[in-house]
């Protein structure tokens, strides 16, 4: 069997939750991707790098409401057969509220952009139910093909329904 992808990804990423604020937490990330193509003829020798950084705040308010903002920003180089640079920022301000027990609803307003011009934005909403307090199960719709995060396997979205599970521990 022949190789024809290696990938490898880092990443650096720092918590701040202030012991006597605990209502707000603070996060960063550092991101490097390196992927490598081998034997593809089309692709032959070619290699993408990209380095994304991120921060993330997120605030639980009174009447159980919860507000993360976070913004993302990736430089991606390709040689080879690709074709430069690009940089794009991507900005997510999310919003929830627990209604009864473990069922909660959720609105999310995205921003794209890319230095070399092109915006995007939308938006979605979600109702979500928390499962013995380690999983949680969304169902949504999209209303926008704006990207859902900024790592090179991700496409841009289509809209339309969506299911999210989430774990937590």
């Amino acid at each position: 069997r022949a190789l024809i992808r290696d990938s490898l990804e880092a990443s650096l990423a720092m918590l701040w939750r202030p012991v006597d604020i605990d209502w707000f937490m603070l996060a960063g990330r550092y991101t490097r991707i390196h992927r490598r193509w081998k034997y593809v003829d089309h692709l032959q020798g070619s290699r993408d790098l990209a380095d994304l950084f991120s921060t993330t705040a997120h605030f639980e308010l009174p009447l159980d409401i919860r507000l993360t903002e976070r913004l993302m920003f990736r430089h991606h180089a390709r040689d080879a057969q690709g074709s430069g640079t690009t940089n794009e920022v991507l900005w997510i301000n999310h919003a929830a509220m627990t209604l009864i027990a473990a069922l909660d609803i959720a609105a999310e307003y995205r921003l794209w952009a890319s230095f070399e011009g092109d915006v995007g934005h939308g938006a979605l909403v979600e109702a979500g139910y928390t499962l013995f307090e380690h999983a949680r199960v969304g169902l949504g719709y999209d209303f926008s093909s704006v990207p859902r995060d900024l790592t090179l396997d991700a496409d841009s979205g289509s809209g339309g329904l969506y299911v999210r599970i989430t774990g937590t521990y």
